[in-house]
Parts: C-alpha cells; sequence; structure tokens
C-alpha cells in the first residue's frame, strides 16, 4: 500500500517513509528517537546524519540494502511542519540509468524525473499521463498554492559500440519556454483539485499485474507514477489519458514551461486557496514523438546559431525524443481552528 501523504502536522511528514516498526523513529509523543538508541553502532552505510530541513521525497526500501532491509535505509523523517511554512513537494521515479549504480547513499534508484516510454503516441486518447505529485489535505486543513515547477528531458540514446548491452545517453533540460516540442510531439501540463471521498473512488483496475515500477493503476492514487492499466509496449491509459479534478484557477490545463526549476521568481508567485478535505495534483500528460517518422533522420541544411538550444540538439541528433518529465507544487500550509 502507498504511504499516505497527509499534511496533517501530528503526522509523519508526507516525503517520509513508512516507518520500521522494528527500529521506530518517533516516539509515542511524536518526539524523534536519538541515532544512538536507533543505531548503537552508527548510522549503516555511510548514510548522513541528523533531521532533514524539509520533507524529501524517498520511496520504500526496494530490498536491496545490503544486511537487509532497516530503517537506515530512509532518510530521517523531517521538521514538523507548522503553520505559514511553504513546502515543496516534488515528483520522483525510477531511473533505469542508476541501476546497479545507485544514486545516493541509500542505495536509492529514483531521481526527480519519471521516465517517458519511447513509443510514439498513435492518437490523443493513447497520451502518456504522469501523476507528478499528488497531495491531501484532510477536513481541519487549508493550503495555499503559492507556486509550481516543472522540468522536461529530451534525449537520444544507442547501444553502445564496445558493448550492445549498455546503452549511451545524451540529453538536455528544455530551457526554452514556449518551444512546443516536436512537431508530432508535445507535452501539456494540469493542476487540479479533487474533492470526492476517497471511500468512494472506484477500485484501481489493471490489465497487468503487477505493474512495473514507476506505474500505477490507481488514478485516484498519491505517489508519483505514469497512470496505466498496462504498461508500455501495450500502453493503456486510465480515464483515456485524462486528468481527474476540477481545474485550479486557471491552471486546468496550460502548454508552456511557465516555471522552470531553475527560476525562483515565479516558483512562488501565486497565491491560490483551497480548503480540506480535498488532494491537489500536478499532472503532465506527454504525447511522444515518433523519432521513425519520414523526414526526422534528415534535418534541413541550416545554421543552427541563432536557433534555440532544443532546435540546436535536435540538429546534432534528430532522432531524439522526449526522455522525462518532473515537477513539483509548493504549498503554504495551515491547520484550521475548530
Amino acid at each position: 500500500m502507498s504511504p499516505s501523504r497527509s499534511l496533517d502536522p501530528k503526522l509523519r511528514l508526507a516525503h517520509s517513509p513508512p516507518q520500521d516498526r522494528s527500529s521506530p523513529r518517533l516516539d509515542a509523543q511524536g518526539r524523534l528517537v536519538p541515532d544512538r538508541a536507533r543505531f548503537p553502532q552508527g548510522a549503516p552505510h555511510g548514510a548522513p546524519h541528523g533531521t532533514p530541513l524539509s520533507p524529501i521525497n524517498r520511496a520504500p526500501c526496494q530490498g536491496n540494502c545490503p544486511g537487509g532491509c532497516r530503517a537506515g535505509c530512509q532518510p530521517r523523517p523531517g521538521l514538523r511542519i507548522e503553520d505559514g511554512t511553504v513546502v515543496e513537494y516534488s515528483s520522483y521515479g525510477p531511473d533505469p540509468l542508476l541501476a546497479g549504480v545507485f544514486g545516493d547513499p541509500w542505495n536509492g534508484t529514483n531521481s526527480s524525473y519519471l521516465q517517458v516510454p519511447s513509443g510514439s503516441t498513435a492518437t490523443a486518447d493513447t497520451r502518456y499521463l504522469y501523476r507528478l505529485v499528488s497531495v491531501r489535505l484532510n477536513a481541519r486543513q487549508e493550503a495555499f498554492l503559492v507556486g509550481y515547477r516543472q522540468s522536461i528531458l529530451i534525449g537520444y540514446e544507442q547501444p553502445r559500440p564496445s558493448n550492445a548491452d549498455e546503452m549511451s545517453v545524451v540529453q538536455i533540460e528544455q530551457t526554452t519556454g514556449f518551444w512546443r516540442g516536436f512537431p508530432d510531439g508535445n507535452v501539456s501540463w494540469s493542476l487540479t483539485v479533487d474533492r470526492s471521498l476517497v471511500t468512494s473512488r472506484p477500485p484501481a483496475t489493471a490489465l497487468v499485474s503487477p505493474l512495473p515500477a514507476g506505474y500505477s493503476s490507481d488514478i485516484y492514487g498519491l505517489e508519483p507514477a505514469l497512470i496505466a492499466s498496462a504498461p508500455y509496449p501495450g500502453y493503456v491509459p486510465l480515464n483515456r489519458g485524462l486528468p481527474i479534478g476540477s481545474p485550479i484557477g486557471s491552471l486546468g490545463n496550460f502548454w508552456e514551461l511557465r516555471s522552470p526549476f531553475n527560476s525562483q521568481a515565479t516558483a512562488v508567485s501565486l497565491d491560490y486557496r483551497i480548503v480540506g478535505p480535498a488532494t491537489i495534483t500536478f499532472w503532465a500528460s506527454v504525447r511522444q514523438t515518433n523519432p521513425a517518422r519520414p523526414g526526422r533522420a534528415a534535418p534541413p541544411a541550416v545554421d543552427g546559431t541563432f536557433l534555440p538550444p532544443e532546435e540546436q540538439f535536435l540538429l546534432a541528433y534528430p532522432l531524439a525524443r522526449y526522455r522525462g518529465v518532473a515537477g513539483s507544487i509548493l504549498l503554504r500550509l495551515r491547520t484550521l481552528p475548530c
């Protein structure tokens, strides 16, 4: 079962992993158990000590920790969220490039990006639908959506000449805000709020079980995922690839990189108030390009000096495609009086 992401400050933080009951992180009064009581010999695997100053996205242990899965495989819970605090919730997903290499001292294989399958999108009903971030408020909470961040990776991969089993990957982050992507591919974004009761939602359905890591057949879930009832190459989206919920202001459907991760000014320029119970979700919808379509392999002979970086990349790598999408939302949290 996916870990709860309640914002109640009396509960564990939304981005904390499930607690290991054999080595509890919090005592009965909700206080952090000192390291010396949890790890008498010190934290394992060279993991950092201390408590993070903000919530951290971390998937449950995948069972690859040396000596078995234990609390040391995961970050500590963050500090409690006080009223008025702005908290950033970010996407994450398994990165195949980190398999066997690992991307952090907890032997994790996640990155901030959710991977986009290589298969091209045939129709509007088969776009890849991503739940980047989802946060649930209870009946005595309100949140102000003060900002969001977006990111898109485009790239090209081919087998290494020295080893056909390994892939050589070159990729760049899209930086031109109004670059609309490939002639046959694009990305759209949606910020929604869903006020339906969790108990009334229909059961999750999957044509393939279990789904691979990074997928989810529960469109009402909370974990970042590619939403599908069957994975690629037989990808079958849920809800015809459409986000659920009502639009937040004018952000129910937009098409540009309005707030990239490296821009601090646009990330905190909003003030949308959402009162619980409600679920706030940031979605991305990807129409994957077909690198093999006629004309893609023969770029025009033009001087790319004055072209945006994305077009220069396509001149160098005409078979490039979408490789990943990422996003985050920034919420100012408040507990309502009784």
